[in-house]
């Protein structure tokens, strides 16, 4: 017979060697174009990183020198000598100059700790204080022997003014607004015309209130921009408004790139082979370093390497795929050859295939089909041969002679008797009881039907055994309409009869219930009989399931359990204080008038 429906190996194998190979060219593809940029990028994160390291350096550096001017104006402020020359008025000449020379010489010690180059000026409120200037303070101290103060862009440089040198006419003083504006309250770091000439910026702040005066001035401190931030880079630095107050080199300044902005944080951004930074100090200030950085110069040391391990990967790949290929042809062709076994009625042909991925598990799930079917089959004769022996047994235990025989016995001595009517009710009640037992050849009737069949055997028990036992129904409605395999109950109505009556238990009581529980018909008949307990109950089903014989237990739990499957049968259980329950538990399939199911 010519194989059909299977692939030849050197075609499978083929295709699964394009797949891998094709497979192999998307992900060395895919990974070559990630991984360039991923290479990239992680190259240019860390000289960005590198960079942002060096910026957060240089403004950490700047925040430190902005606030020794902040702390050198609070120490100034505070300072009792400046407070007592402030607030002076008065003084002897003597006095006066003793205050004058301690206020300078603290004032001196403190501008020259600050390690930064700056000029001080004081305003004061106090009309009536010697206004100190650098050419008088070098005339005023030259007997102290102290060091001559400079220019106001020098090393040192102290002054102090009155208030009213201020108020004057701009065109005859000091060009400058500042003093007025720190009296409206604007003070704080800001770049006077004065310091946009000379590169500097100033830190003004109002002299608090004192004991001596309670108004007492202006501070101004002003230090180079070159002292306060330093760089080795090109830089721009922009006040907190955005306009731009220093730049090193002296230049026009760029057009900052997208993704800098002045309103924000720490930014950084690479156009035009520039790697831009920017940064915000604590005072407001905004710092925008510039550095050359050429992002494929740095890459390139890498490229090489990247490449070369790209064309390795390459034959690596086409060398598993040629390998991998083979492996799974051979596995899917013992697959193939034992399917083809198998439709050629070698049931008894297995897979020798020792993995655990889906073809070991395909391998797996073929032999245990073939070891079902297998069980099916031989499941399907043993079925065969054991219904046919069941239904032969049934039907012969329909006739059952000795209950026959029993029956027209005791109607012979009723009509001994001349007893016409327990004739007629005996008779009426046996052929009740065979026309139920044939059914007209159904295997299944409805439970009220199985009652009724019981009844009629109850009928004609009642008048051979005289009173000696009772019969109780408790049937639910919805459990009347289930079908039922036939012949399931009179044999254990009948065991009880024959087995559970005792002279010293009295009149014997019968009781059978049903009810449909969860879709299942649970059906009991209970005596309070002699019965047995449970060991004895254990090994009569023993017996019952080994030998098979008689219509009794094993003939009706084999009977249920061919109909419904595994899960329903017959249970027997000791009844308290003596008796016997036997409990049937069955599918309730209701038909609700359709024809009887089969079976």
């Amino acid at each position: 017979m010519e194989r059909r429906g299977f692939l030849k190996a050197p075609s499978i194998r083929a295709k699964l060697l394009l797949c891998f190979l094709a497979i192999a060219l998307v992900v060395w593809g895919l990974l070559s174009g990630w991984a360039l940029s991923t290479t990239r990028s992680f190259v240019e994160g860390k000289a960005i990183s590198a960079f942002r390291s060096a910026v957060d350096e240089g403004i950490h550096s700047a925040d430190n020198n902005a606030a020794k001017v902040e702390t050198l104006a609070d120490l100034v402020g505070n300072l009792g000598d400046v407070e007592q020359y402030l607030a002076g008025s008065n003084l002897s000449p003597y006095d006066e100059y003793r205050i004058a020379r301690d206020m300078l010489s603290h004032l001196e010690t403190l501008l020259r700790g600050m390690g930064i180059p700056a000029a001080l000026s004081i305003v004061s409120n106090n009309a009536d204080i010697q206004e100190i200037i650098p050419v008088d303070v070098e005339g005023l101290l030259s007997t102290s022997g102290s060091q001559s103060h400079k220019d106001a862009l020098g090393q040192v440089s102290i002054a102090l003014y009155r208030a009213k040198r201020f108020q004057q006419d701009a065109m005859t003083v000091i060009q400058s607004n500042w003093y007025v504006d720190a009296r409206n309250g604007a003070t704080g770091w800001r770049q006077t015309s004065q310091d946009a000439q000379r590169g500097s910026v100033s830190f003004i702040k109002a002299l608090p209130a004192s004991p001596f005066s309670s108004s007492r001035g202006v501070l101004r401190i002003s230090v180079r921009l070159e002292d306060i931030v330093v760089s080795e880079q090109e830089l721009y630095l922009f006040d907190g408004q955005g306009e731009l107050i220093f730049m090193t080199p002296e230049q026009a300044p760029p057009e900052l790139p997208e993704g800098i902005s002045l309103n924000g944080g720490d930014t950084a951004a690479v156009a035009d082979g520039k790697a831009v930074l920017s940064g915000r100090m604590e005072n407001g200030w905004q710092q925008v370093w510039i550095i050359p950085y050429d992002a494929m110069e740095s890459f390139s040391a890498v490229l090489y390497q990247f490449f070369l391990m790209l064309l390795l990967s390459l034959a690596l790949a086409l060398v598993l795929s040629v390998c991998f290929s083979g492996w799974f042809t051979r596995r899917i062709l013992a697959v193939r050859d034992s399917l083809y076994r198998f439709q050629q009625g070698d049931y008894g042909c297995r897979i020798q295939v020792k993995s655990s991925d889906e073809i070991g598990m395909l391998a797996d799930g073929y032999n245990s089909m073939a070891d079902h079917i297998n069980r099916l089959i031989h499941d399907v004769f043993q079925t065969e041969i054991r219904s046919q022996q069941e239904h032969l047994t049934m039907l012969q235990s329909q006739i059952r002679p000795h209950f026959l025989y029993n029956s027209l016995s005791s109607i012979v001595r009723l009509c001994d008797r001349g007893d016409v009517g327990l004739i007629r009710e005996m008779a009426q009640a046996l052929v009740r009881f065979y026309r139920i037992s044939l059914s007209k050849g159904r295997e299944t009737i409805t439970l009220q039907e199985e009652i009724d069949h019981v009844s009629a055997y109850v009928q004609v028990c009642a008048i051979r055994y005289r009173g000696k036992f009772q019969m109780r129904y408790e049937i639910s409605p919805e459990a009347k309409s289930c079908f039922v395999p036939k012949i399931i109950l009179q044999p254990f109505v009948e065991n009880a009869l024959e087995h559970g009556m005792h002279p010293t238990l009295g009149i014997l009581h019968i009781e059978i219930s049903a009810r449909v529980e969860e879709g299942m018909l649970l059906v009991e008949i209970q005596d309070d009989g002699v019965g047995m307990d449970e060991n004895r109950l254990r090994e009569m089903e023993k017996e019952a399931s080994s030998s098979g014989e008689g219509y009794g237990i094993s003939n009706v739990r084999e009977r249920i359990r061919i109909t419904y499957g595994e899960g329903c049968g017959v249970s027997l259980l000791p009844k308290e204080p003596h008796g016997l329950i036997v409990r049937l538990t069955m599918e309730a399939q209701d038909t609700s008038g359709a024809k009887p199911p089969s079976f």
